[in-house]
């Protein structure tokens, strides 16, 4: 090998390598929002939580596009497809998530949330034509074999096992329309308008409940800040601009240490325990979600598909697999 062929080799695993660490430090920030959601969630309604964590971080994504000089407009032909996925994969994703997660640990909340690669798997394969190879059969059966041990008997018509599956739901459907609208449009943009509309059903829903202003504590507000600004503003960023390194599609499986983390930072900041069961439904889980990711063809066409970064089409490709 020349040393020009071992250079380019070198670069080519450094960058892989910074890929990797930088997805597993975002698993790391998005895993310990859960562990502040549930801090602010002692203090303050979810609703009200729900408006300010969508709210709070568009000045962040908007000024972030203003400074790298994308544009801020969303052509009006766009507005209600946008408005649609801004509503699914936003608004009603970030009510659910909060409300089921006021009634459950941040641990098994995350794992219920990261079940959505096994819903939009289904619901691909049942409605719009997808191919249903031998792993994503045994993925899905073996990952909602995992939601059944984890979630276990239910307590009610609105048992909060049952709205995190609806957020979960809520984010499938989400990843599925953004598949459907991302070709041909700066993604960036995009996403950054689905947050408006999505932050708008955010705020309806709070002002038609109701629900207090909370009286302001020091854990509210840092708990409140880190979900908002880090944990959700900032994370957004940058998700998609690793994304937008081209090589995502084949090392965003990394994403799904969050709720490892948010198990772990959820026993060591909140004293959470978990019993044996659950964990035997997080490694069914786990596998479901590894043999789903690496069903049909698709998968082996991924580095093909990434070793064009300037592209705009793994962005929107390596989306569809990881979020």
């Amino acid at each position: 090998m020349t040393r020009s062929g071992r250079n380019a080799g070198s670069t080519t695993h450094h960058r892989r390598s910074t890929t990797v660490l930088l997805f597993i430090a975002l698993a790391i920030a998005w895993g310990f929002a859960f562990v502040a959601m549930k801090l602010a969630l002692r203090h303050a309604d979810p609703y009200f939580l729900a408006a300010v964590r969508t709210g709070g971080s568009l000045p962040v994504v908007f000024g972030w596009l203003w400074a790298t000089r994308r544009p801020l407009g969303l052509p009006r032909r766009d507005v209600p497809a946008v408005a649609l996925l801004g509503a699914v994969n936003t608004g009603a994703l970030m009510l659910l998530l909060l409300i089921g997660l006021d009634g459950l640990s941040a641990g098994l909340g995350s794992i219920l949330l990261y079940t959505y690669p096994l819903i939009a798997a289904l619901v691909g394969t049942l409605f719009l034509g997808e191919h249903a190879d031998r792993r994503l059969v045994t993925g899905l059966a073996l990952g909602f074999a995992g939601i059944v041990s984890i979630a276990g008997p239910t307590a009610g018509p609105v048992a909060p096992d049952i709205v995190m599956l609806g957020a979960a739901v809520s984010w499938a459907l989400g990843t599925l329309l953004f598949k459907l609208l991302a070709p041909g449009r700066d993604v960036f943009v995009l996403a950054a308008w689905t947050l408006v509309f999505g932050a708008a059903v955010d705020v309806a829903a709070w002002l038609v409940i109701g629900a207090p202003v909370p009286s302001w504590s020091l854990q509210l507000a840092w708990s409140t800040a880190y979900m908002t600004v880090p944990g959700f503003g900032f994370a957004w960023l940058a998700w998609y601009w690793l994304l937008d390194r081209g090589d995502a599609g084949r090392v965003s499986a990394y994403l799904f240490l969050t709720p490892v983390f948010a198990l772990i930072s959820g026993a060591v900041v909140l004293g959470e325990a978990v019993s044996w069961g659950k964990i035997a439904g997080i490694v069914l889980v786990g596998l479901g979600i590894f043999l789903v990711s690496r069903s049909g063809p698709e998968a082996s066409e991924a580095p093909r598909r990434n070793a064009h970064p300037g592209t705009q089409q793994p962005v929107a490709e390596a989306h569809r697999h990881a979020s």
